[in-house]
């Protein structure tokens, strides 16, 4: 129960566990390949608007953030989020959230694309898989998927302090 826990804190609020990548989840090589997470500022299509272009970004927010790599994580969160998530706060909080347990690894699959919305299942990999998984939700805006978090109840409004007690109250953290 304490694991899926976990996986539901990680997923859903985005507090939790700090992985080794799965195979196939890897994260860029270099701070240059972190430049191209960034979202677009123009209007042309950089990614397409398909289930395994969807699927590709996931598999890159969930190896960044399994690296620890939460300011690199920051870009491909939804816009409209960010608003609500200011990105001191975001990396502050995965940081102090991280687990003093074995790391665990992420297993993206079954991406279902429904317009500018895709659908991915997220759970553990490897001898963890048993502990279930999430669907997750991506959104494609100015032509680039981004991570749309569900619930952003623990970052609104707080500054980094208020954030960790908030998800701790929400056994997230």
């Amino acid at each position: 129960i304490a694991a899926a826990a976990a996986l539901t804190g990680t997923v859903l609020a985005g507090c939790g566990t700090g992985s080794a990548l799965t195979a196939g989840v890897t994260p860029p090589a270099s701070p240059s390949a972190t430049s191209a997470a960034k979202p677009a500022e123009t209007n042309a299509p950089v990614e397409p608007q398909t289930a395994a272009a969807a699927k590709a970004v996931a598999e890159t927010y969930f190896g960044l953030y399994a690296a620890g790599q939460y300011a690199a994580v920051y870009p491909l969160i939804a816009p409209a989020a960010r608003r609500d998530i200011r990105e001191r706060v975001w990396v502050g909080i995965h940081n102090r959230c991280r687990p003093t347990t074995a790391t665990l690894s992420y297993k993206v699959t079954h991406p279902i694309l429904v317009g500018t919305t895709a659908v991915v299942t997220v759970g553990y990999a490897g001898a963890a898989a048993s502990i279930g998984s999430e669907q997750i939700t991506f959104t494609y805006v100015n032509g680039k998927w981004y991570y749309l978090p569900s619930d952003l109840s623990i970052y609104r409004h707080h500054n980094l302090a208020q954030a960790v007690a908030a998800a701790k109250a929400d056994n997230v953290c």
